[in-house]
């Protein structure tokens, strides 16, 4: 292969990854858009900013060129549980606290095809003294293959948290427009929340 075709070849690979990551940035958005509509008015978690939660987190205002990633997290909470505060959310600790979980996972050495997975986390139990929900968020990211392997029921439990999760897999690519992501994302998890 000529050098000139080895140019061509990475430039169309980078505008294919950031691409895809655009696209998953839009669907991210897609999903608060509606979640924020709901009775509920969901906010989306802030850990440290408006991003997204992953080995390294970088922020969705920032653009997608600074993105490196295979998969990421965001959590949304209904208004009433959580506050915000110079950039970032405080959702504290009380006994009906739920949160709802979306993940994305483009790729990963056991993955077919990319996925989203969606679901709530509740009957959250604080075993130390942490100030809020959002302290936590890092744990998805580092220890996915742990909380976030089965769908269904399961739960979670380290020294300092532990939880409940409902969770569900789709093929990201199964999901083409809003009123995909409403039928099979957001309406499902809706109804594991209020249940």
């Amino acid at each position: 292969m000529s050098k000139e075709e080895i140019v061509k070849q990475t430039k169309l690979a980078f505008d294919f990854v950031r691409r895809l990551y655009l696209e998953t940035s839009y669907f991210i958005k897609e999903v608060e858009g509606i979640l924020q509509q709901e009775e509920e008015e969901f906010e989306i978690l802030r850990p440290s900013g408006y991003g997204i939660t992953t080995f390294r987190s970088i922020g969705l205002e920032s653009g997608v060129e600074d993105w490196c990633i295979r998969k990421g997290t965001v959590f949304f909470v209904a208004k009433q549980n959580t506050e915000l505060s110079r950039g970032q959310t405080i959702t504290r600790f009380k006994p009906e606290l739920r949160v709802v979980l979306l993940r994305f996972v483009l790729h990963d050495k056991d993955l077919a095809e990319p996925e989203i997975c969606a679901g709530v986390i509740s009957d959250i139990v604080q075993k130390v003294d942490t100030p809020k929900f959002e302290a936590h968020a890092w744990k998805f990211a580092y220890h996915d293959k742990r909380i976030l392997r089965d769908s269904g029921e399961s739960t979670y439990e380290d020294g300092e948290i532990s939880f409940r999760l409902n969770l569900m897999k789709k093929p990201l690519y199964d999901m083409s427009n809003a009123e995909d992501i409403q039928k099979q994302i957001v309406d499902p998890v809706l109804a594991i929340y209020r249940q």
